[in-house]
Formats: C-alpha cells, structure tokens, sequence
C-alpha cells in the first residue's frame, strides 16, 4: 500500500514538472457532490454510486448492483448571494450601472445542476445540464472584475475493472482498481475578468448583452484515468489509496467556451464499517498540474455514517466544510457549508457556500 501510493506521487510530480497552468485563481469543478463536499472535497478514493462516475472512473469496479437515479439535483449558492437575493437577481436579469454598483465589494455565486444516472456492475452513465453565474468584486487586490456565465450539458461514460493478487492472501485482502471515462459536452460561456471599461461597456448595450462576451454553445470531448489499490486487512477495515486524472490535457471547446481544466490528484481514505454504524476518512491532494497555492490543492474530511443520517465535516482547501445527509432508501437529501478561495493564494478573497441536493434513487 506504502509503496503504490509512493509510487502515484512520483508520477505525479514528473507530469507536474512537464505540464503547468498559471494564474489559476478558483478551482472550479463542474460536478459537485453534496456529501462529498461536506467531507472537504475528497473524493478521489471514497466517491461511490453516481458520484464515483464523475469523480474516478476505477470506483466503478466496486459497483454490484444496478441503481437508477432519475433526478439528481444540486442548488448552490454563496453566502453574498443569500443575503442580496432581490439585487442579485435584478443584476443578472438586466444589466445596468445601478444593479452593478449593487454588487460591489460582494462576491456573488449562484449554481443550479440537474442530472440523471445509471449504474450496472461496472459501468456508470450520466446526463447533466449544469447552470451558473457569478460576479466578484470583493477582493481589493484585484482590479478587475470576475463575470462568470455558463451553461454546460453532456453526457459522462465511465468503466472499471478489479484485478485480485497473485497469491490466496492477496486475492483475499488485496485489490486494484482500473478505470477509464469519456465525456461528450456541450458549453457555453465562462468566467472573465472585466476591468472598469469592459464592465462599462456590458452595461451600456442594450440588446443581446452577455451574447459577444460568452459566445455560442460548443462541443468538447474529454476522457478520465484513475487507479486505485484497496486493502482488507478484516471485516470491519478498508484502506484505499490512489490517483485520478479527470479532463486529460483539458476538455477544450471552440469560441468563448471556458475549457474543463484538467484534474491530477491522488488520496486515500481509510473505512471502518461496523454493521449499522460506521466512520470514513479521507484526504485529497488534487490539481496538481496547476500552478496555485498547494494548500489549496488540499482536501480533508470524515463523516460518521448511521442508518438514516450521515454527519460530515473536513476542511476544503483552508477553509471548513460541514453538512448532513439523510437517506430514506429511495431519496436522499444532504445539505453542506463549504468554504472557496478565489484568489490566488489562501486567505486572500474566501466566499462561503451552501449545497443543497436531492436524489431520486431507485435500485433495480
């Protein structure tokens, strides 16, 4: 286990060396689950049913069972856009200097996703339609604004496999993990900076304002890669460690689209399961090809799992994750708090968030 996670960070830091992104502020992802985040973002080795599609596609080999979600839905907000609801709305619905100079010194996030999934031994499908918008202005270091509008709709395919030991030992206590994603997407839009100028001029237009600076829809393919080796040492006890590179080399689209930048992170979590009880921990080290701030790159979290309810808490980059997920067999709802840096560098310009998620799901 020591050496196959050492292994993973040394392949790591040799593609870190090869390939870099500067200036990247915000580590956005486009799919966010609610119990994940509560437990700091770390999903890399923990994600299970829809949410190990999107988050590493070897996960998939640990799937048994058929599940059918119909609706998987996540609203988002930031803790500015709460309270300035009314002028929020007002600002984004028609764009003038008076809703604009509303929004200054807040930083307004607003997110809306709604999905379906399938999942079969193995093999895990998705459909999504993801909406957000955002205005940042509350960062005084910067002297732009950040306009972020963008629509995204797709499909995501991904397949696993599990490979046992050579031995009777490590057939019993040992496994790894093999999986491969592929992804067909549709966007539209971005997040810019905006200087003084720029902000005058999306205000002035009177017709098909945001149309010049967000383009049209555009068409991107992308695939996924991840590697997990898993460890039962008894009943009760399971320690995972692994990698996942989503997005490889960016999800790239034509005109104005913003690219999905690409994810290479590894983790490992530790699981005690105790029939009707049990505890999870995790850790994420994640975009470690892009050039930031690395105790942003960092993700923690536990939840402690009963029948019903599951409790959450970690760390999101530097910041405090904590939330609650309820299971009723056939619907589950969790709500989080999460913590988001926008700049650059940690504790420079945080924005508190709240997810709210339902999903339908229906075992087959």
């Amino acid at each position: 286990m020591i050496l196959f996670f050492r292994v993973s960070l040394f392949f790591v830091f040799i593609f870190q060396g090869v390939t870099s992104f500067a200036g990247v502020r915000e580590l956005r992802t486009l799919y966010r689950s609610g119990k994940l985040r509560g437990m700091g973002g770390a999903r890399i080795t923990n994600a299970t049913g829809e949410d190990a599609i999107f988050a590493n596609p070897a996960l998939m080999a640990e799937n048994e069972n058929v599940h059918f979600y119909p609706l998987i839905s996540d609203t988002e907000g930031s803790a500015d856009i709460i309270n300035s609801a009314s002028t929020a709305l007002t600002a984004f619905s028609s764009f003038s200097a008076d809703s604009i100079n509303a929004l200054l010194g807040k930083n307004i996030q607003g997110r809306a996703q709604v999905a379906s999934a399938l999942t079969i031994p193995n093999v895990g499908v998705s459909l999504l339609v993801d909406g957000q918008f955002a205005f940042y202005s509350n960062n005084p270091a910067l002297p732009s604004t950040t306009l972020g509008y963008q629509t995204t709709s797709g499909v995501q395919l991904s397949w696993g496999m599990s490979f046992h030991g050579n031995t009777r030992r490590n057939r019993r206590n040992h496994e790894f993990l093999f999986g491969l994603g592929a992804k067909l997407l549709y966007r539209r839009g971005g997040y810019y900076d905006l200087d003084s100028i720029g902000l005058l001029e999306l205000t002035t237009q009177q017709k098909n304002k945001l149309s010049p600076l967000v383009g049209n829809f555009e068409s991107g393919y992308g695939g996924d890669l991840g590697l997990i080796h898993v460890w039962r040492p008894n009943k009760t006890f399971t320690l995972r460690s692994g990698t996942a590179w989503t997005d490889i080399g960016n999800t790239t689209f034509g005109g104005r689209a913003e690219p999905v930048l690409n994810n290479l992170g590894v983790g490992v979590s530790a699981k005690f399961d105790y029939g009707w009880w049990g505890m999870n921990f995790a850790w994420d080290f994640s975009h470690l090809l892009s050039t930031t701030d690395f105790r942003k790159k960092n993700h923690f979290g536990m939840s402690f799992d009963l029948p019903i309810i599951s409790l959450m808490a970690g760390v999101n980059q530097t910041y405090l994750t904590y939330g609650f997920e309820l299971d009723f067999l056939f619907f589950k709802v969790a709500m989080t708090s999460y913590g988001e840096e926008l700049a650059e560098t940690s504790f420079s310009d945080s924005d508190r968030r709240y997810l709210l998620r339902m999903v339908f799901d229906l075992s087959l």
